[in-house]
């Protein structure tokens, strides 16, 4: 697991509460520095009425942030469940082409619960001279269906990807993503384990580093029986 994004999550979510938490106590000292204003005031005029509109005023104030942050969070689960259905969808159609172009049973290669040998990976995609997978330029070159093939499974990579930097970031909610696809993710991950190893040894060492963060993740709480945060 890599420790500097777990720890860059917790931070994230420490930090907001943290604002959350002086947000309120910012509200609640300025509403008492007003109402001990008006109070006094109050008490010379004889005026109740400052002091009730001083106290609506504080909760009024209170209740808005809350409302924001409600918000904010409702909009977030939105954006979670919106993008994870597409996300779904989109992982369903590069399965199927995946499986066309490769006459593999992506599904049942999943269950396997083992990586897809990258040399597998190798055959499907890389021409064959002479029984040896190099062009004539003396590169490894791609077949018509091989060049399909690479772009589905860079796909299919790139979309967990994506959700694990939303999640990492905090722009979607982790428990809407998980609930529908930790299982699927986990099983990709270690589908392509071996070809996410290859791009890192020959061109980014970066490559799906997030996803594997979130796998790890979403693995670690599996063994520690934990479904929910």
């Amino acid at each position: 697991m890599d420790k500097k994004r777990q720890f860059g999550f917790w931070f994230n979510k420490f930090l907001k509460c943290v604002v959350r938490c002086l947000v309120y106590g910012a509200l609640l000292f300025v509403g008492y520095v007003v109402y001990k204003t008006y109070c006094d005031v109050a008490i010379v005029a004889k005026d109740k009425y400052v002091i009730y509109v001083t106290a609506i005023m504080s909760i009024g104030l209170l209740i808005a942030y809350k409302q924001i942050v409600s918000n904010t969070d409702l909009s977030r689960r939105q954006l979670s469940m919106t993008e994870s259905i597409r996300i779904l969808k989109e992982l369903r159609e590069k399965r199927q082409k995946l499986e066309e172009f490769t006459e593999m049973d992506y599904s049942q290669e999943m269950q396997k619960g083992h990586s897809i040998p990258y040399q597998d990976i190798h055959e499907w995609i890389c021409k064959t001279v002479n029984n040896n997978y190099i062009g004539e330029s003396g590169q490894y070159e791609l077949t018509e269906n091989g060049k399909k093939i690479k772009n589905h499974i860079r796909a299919i990579i790139n979309d967990y990807e994506y959700l694990a930097i939303g999640i990492l970031n905090s722009a979607f909610d982790e428990q809407i993503i998980k609930d529908g696809m930790d299982a699927m993710a986990i099983d990709s991950y270690t589908s392509f384990s071996n070809y996410i190893k290859h791009i890192r040894d020959t061109e980014s060492p970066d490559f799906a580093v997030n996803f594997e963060w979130l796998v790890d993740r979403w693995t670690e709480k599996k063994k520690n029986g934990t479904t929910r945060d």
